[in-house]
């Protein structure tokens, strides 16, 4: 049986004490029971830190103790602080940072007479620096909301504008959050070595996460071998124009400093090589046996990275860059940094009445200059809320503008329009007023904007919808010969994205898109410069679209009004939605083939997994979105019924007011989707979720697909002609979402009601146009 400990811990430039042990009921990276538990004991008394882990260690020793039932024995023995460090973490909640940055620094909404905006768009689209536009950031002065060529914001952004003073609140990644990244960045850098990658390429996959979110490099420092560095990142000054240059004297790392961080790099490295020696080692003798015609590429990388979560080494390594990052909490106020009940600093929060000091304190939470490698907290920042005079003079008046402006990570270059925007994105739409999308005028309408566009009008919210196209001054060609040209030129760009959109939308929403983004559609150039008298277009269209924010009022129709449907035509919706939803993940699984839809590496498929498994409400990875996947697909089949009523009860409804009312019920089967595909996907079969994660070495890829697809036939089975229990209670589900959010909205569902009799009514094709019909005579 393993023997568990608990050791006491000091954190650098911390007076209190902390507890370190190994937890025998929570899994580690390995699928295996010990998962590392540090908690703060609350107390700068070193015999009373070790009188409190003497009794952590008491408790660790008797297995009695090892279940929650047993935690009223445990408190009426221990002190609460040991009792706490051992039993929360078998009950804790997921960290809800948007709850936390509420409790500091709550968002005004509409009752406060404040319009909401979400910028949305792809990598390099240009909204960060459309925002800095829009808040009125010097593009020489203020390095607050960094720019670059390559994916800059990793985190959320919620900007308040107000009356003075300027309020900030940040949130950052739990402990568990961050070790699961640097786990990943060690096991790729650990596959380099082993793959027989040098210093450089080793160092690469240490400093980068694959998804580019992750920068371990902007906390540890740039690696240089010998006298070159590593790379030129595409974040630095070198990408970017005259006039994005700061005058400001960029600050520097001193040359001492540096070489410290190199130091620790190259030990760092040093680390991998041998970790990855031997792993090889066990590997070697493990596959010997296999001859190299029968060897399978996925089974060796399975087996390899089987063992290597195995080697001690590895643990070590991993906790080492932890206790490495977290020492960069020191370089903030410490006064201003509130802690978690394990000791890891949970948000930082500020205010100021002056302006520079603000955004000069926001930086190291922000910035991405290569400059201060190695002193940055940028990686670890999942969330920043901001509020103040944050607007330009010379746009708005002086008084404050009432405007939340909401950004975040650029959406990923998809190969398809298929592809699912993220839940964490889509589930907001409900509380917002306008959304932004963002878009590249010179390459308009790829797939990530299409993707929007689809979200967007399956929810219902595409009257919220607006676009800007930057990039503007690169619009040109000998056929366009002046501004009203170049718009037109974009604008037939979105309509093709709107014809592609035909087939999957239903036709009302695709004509009300079309014409409610004649006038919502902006032209936007030079945006990275202070703009002057040469850019009179560009102010002029940015002026337009601020005035739409503040202007921005859905009113929907009072007063009664009824469409009707037939229940049965709902069956056929749900069939299409989930066979798609199907067929699509038949094929990311690699359990079939689909053209247009490769399948998805192991790893990635692994990692969404492991997030699903552990990482609550992470629900998405590598653009894997199974639960974005299937809303998206019955939102889009579920709109179809719901704007092809049999009729309506009230003759006096203008199309436009019947329109609103439909969009109405369609937005509120959206957000009830939400919670309900969480459920039927990920909640109702969590344990299964993680048997899924914990499958390792050779053949566990396939073993996984299969069990991953069994959970989704289980959570959305397809509907056949001969249903089976879980069909049924899918299709039971599906339904009360649709018919209450028809009831909820004034709608009437005939299956709900003796009152309307269909015996009179022509029954419509499923495009055929809306048409009243005759009450019965009795009403």
């Amino acid at each position: 049986m393993v023997k568990y400990k608990a050791s006491p811990s000091r954190s650098q430039g911390r007076e209190s004490w902390s507890i370190i042990f190994r937890h025998p009921l929570r899994k580690d990276a390995k699928g295996k029971e010990g998962l590392r538990i540090r908690r703060g004991l609350g107390t700068a008394d070193e015999n009373k830190a070790k009188e409190l882990v003497r009794q952590m260690n008491e408790l660790l020793d008797n297995v009695s103790f090892w279940n929650i039932n047993a935690k009223p024995l445990a408190e009426k023995q221990y002190d609460e602080r040991i009792v706490s460090a051992f039993y929360d973490s078998l009950e804790s909640e997921p960290q809800d940072y948007w709850a936390i940055r509420e409790d500091l620094l709550p968002l005004p909404s509409s009752n406060d007479g404040y319009v909401r905006v979400l910028f949305i768009g792809a990598i390099g689209a240009g909204k960060t620096t459309l925002l800095r536009q829009v808040i009125g950031l010097d593009p020489k002065r203020d390095r607050f909301l960094s720019t670059s060529t390559g994916r800059t914001t990793t985190s959320d952004i919620e900007i308040i504008m107000s009356e003075p003073p300027f309020k900030a609140v940040v949130t950052f990644f739990t402990e568990a959050e961050t070790r699961l990244l640097v786990e990943e960045c060690v096991i790729e850098a650990v596959i380099n070595a082993y793959e027989g990658g040098n210093q450089n390429s080793i160092a690469r996959r240490l400093l980068e996460h694959k998804e580019q979110r992750f920068r371990l490099k902007y906390l540890l420092g740039n690696y240089k071998s010998g006298d070159e560095i590593l790379e030129e990142d595409d974040d630095i000054n070198s990408a970017l124009d005259d006039s994005q240059e700061y005058e400001s004297p960029e600050q520097e790392i001193p040359a001492s400093e540096k070489d410290k961080l190199n130091q620790s790099l190259n030990d760092y490295i040093e680390s991998i090589i041998r970790i990855a020696n031997l792993t090889r080692e066990r590997l070697n003798k493990q596959i010997a046996p296999i001859s190299e015609q029968n060897k399978d590429k996925t089974n060796e990388q399975e087996i390899f990275e089987k063992l290597l979560l195995e080697e001690e080494e590895f643990d070590s390594l991993v906790n080492r860059l932890i206790e490495d990052i977290e020492t960069r909490f020191a370089l903030v106020r410490q006064d201003s940094i509130e802690y978690d009940s394990g000791d890891w600093p949970q948000c930082w929060k500020f205010e100021t009445e002056n302006r520079e000091i603000f955004l000069e304190e926001l930086r190291r939470f922000s910035d991405n200059s290569a400059a201060l490698f190695g002193q940055l907290l940028t990686p670890l920042v999942q969330g920043i809320r901001v509020q103040g005079p944050l607007y330009p003079d010379r746009i708005w008046s002086a008084e404050a503008p009432k405007l939340v402006l909401m950004d975040g990570q650029g959406l990923g270059h998809t190969p398809d329009s298929a592809s699912s925007l993220p839940t964490s994105l889509t589930q907001r739409f409900k509380e917002l007023d306008v959304i932004l999308l963002v878009d590249n005028a010179i390459q308009p309408m790829l797939a990530s904007s299409i993707a929007v566009l689809r979200s967007v009008g399956a929810s219902g919210h595409h009257s919220k919808l607006a676009i800007a196209f930057t990039h503007f001054d690169g619009v040109g060609g000998h056929n366009l010969r002046d501004r009203k040209a170049k718009k037109e030129h974009v604008f037939n760009a979105l309509r093709n994205g709107l014809d592609i959109l035909k087939d999957i939308l239903d036709q009302p929403t695709i004509r009300l898109m079309e014409i409610e983004l004649e006038n919502r559609c902006f032209f936007l150039g030079h945006l990275q410069k202070k703009l002057g008298v040469d850019q009179r277009g560009t102010k002029i269209e940015l002026e337009r679209l601020l005035d739409t924010f503040k202007s921005y009022k859905v009113v929907l129709p009072k007063g009664p009004a009824k469409p009707i449907y037939d229940e049965a035509y709902i069956l056929f919706a749900l069939q299409d939605a989930t066979r798609d939803f199907h067929t699509r993940w038949s094929s990311l699984l690699g359990l079939s083939y689909q053209p247009g839809i490769p399948p998805a590496h192991w790893a990635t498929v692994k990692a969404l997994t492991r997030r699903i498994a552990y990482f609550p409400p992470r629900n998405d990875f590598g653009g894997l979105t199974p639960v974005g996947d299937l809303i998206s697909r019955l939102s889009e089949r579920i709109s179809r019924y719901l704007f092809n009523p049999l009729g309506w009860t009230n003759k006096t409804l203008s199309e436009e007011e019947k329109q609103l009312i439909l969009i109405a019920i369609k937005q509120k089967v959206n957000s009830d989707l939400h919670s309900l595909i969480r459920d039927c996907l990920i909640e109702d079969q969590k344990k299964e979720w993680v048997i899924a994660y914990e499958y390792r070495g050779q053949g566990s890829t396939k073993v996984r697909a299969r069990d991953i697809n069994v959970i989704y036939n289980k959570g959305a089975p397809l509907l056949v002609e001969v249903p089976s229990p879980e069909s049924l209670n899918f299709l039971t589900r599906i339904r009360t979402v649709v018919n209450e959010a028809i009831q909820s909205r004034g709608g009437l569902d005939e299956n709900l009601s003796d009152a309307i009799s269909l015996n009179t009514v022509e029954t419509p094709g499923i495009d055929s146009k809306n048409s009243d019909i005759e009450e019965r005579d009795a009403r």
